[in-house]
């Protein structure tokens, strides 16, 4: 299994093979040395995946939303979410952020209830704990099953954002909600979808016990590139 890394300065990355939990918990340490400043406090982010990208064959699960992966794009957004919202009234007392808020938050519950069920969204799912991102990875897999590596992707929520430039906007250090202003500004349904290319880590609504359960944090990214 690979390990990915964003290390300090530029946002780029690196990677490191592991063959046992042990090497793993051992390989987060290192990344947490690598990526994390000496001062100030730090957290890091984890998103398992079944299958690391492989030289020669085309990519399949980089860091692209799940409605950014042919034959989709980030403008089926719409549709997908109309039809969700029409199919899933019937069952809406079901859902655990019921009633749904009105407004601006409104749009966001809708967007995370959509990438819980299933339906392919322009958020990622990420977590704050290292383990939840290695099932994730591992889920399902055999270690004889002749299947590419798996890969746990490790990230720095606060690089991603001073590179975004949020930072302009919020004091440095801090992780914005999805329901605050500066979210809607760059990724709200009023955004224009395709000016910004880059990603952001956000926070989300807390609205069902999968998230909570698996310290579940987010990034948003508009377009393919």
């Amino acid at each position: 299994m690979t390990v990915e890394l964003q290390p300090t300065g530029p946002v780029t990355s690196c990677f490191t093979r592991v063959t046992s939990v042990e090497e793993y918990l051992n390989a987060v340490d290192k990344a947490f040395a690598k990526i994390c400043p000496m001062t100030g406090r730090c957290e890091l982010w984890y998103r398992g995946q079944n299958e690391l990208n492989q030289p020669t064959k085309p990519i399949r699960w980089d860091l692209i939303p799940s409605i950014a992966r042919s034959p989709r794009n980030p403008l089926m957004e719409i549709i997908y979410l109309s039809k969700f919202k029409s199919y899933a009234i019937p069952f809406v007392q079901e859902l655990p952020s019921f009633p749904i808020p009105n407004g601006q938050a409104a749009y966001w519950h809708w967007l995370f209830m959509m990438q819980h069920y299933g339906v392919p969204t322009r958020i990622m799912d990420w977590s704050r704990d290292a383990l939840t991102g290695l099932f994730f990875a591992l889920d399902g897999r055999s270690s004889n099953d002749g299947r590419p590596d798996a890969a746990v992707w490790i990230l720095n929520p606060v690089r991603l954002n001073e590179a975004f430039s949020f930072h302009s906007f919020v004091k440095p250090g801090y992780i914005p909600n999805v329901d605050e202003e500066i979210v809607d500004l760059y990724f709200g349904p009023n955004a224009k979808i395709l000016e910004s290319k880059k990603p952001a880590a956000v926070i989300g609504p807390l609205n069902n016990p999968h998230i909570v359960a698996q310290k579940g944090v987010f990034y948003c990214k508009f377009s393919l590139h």
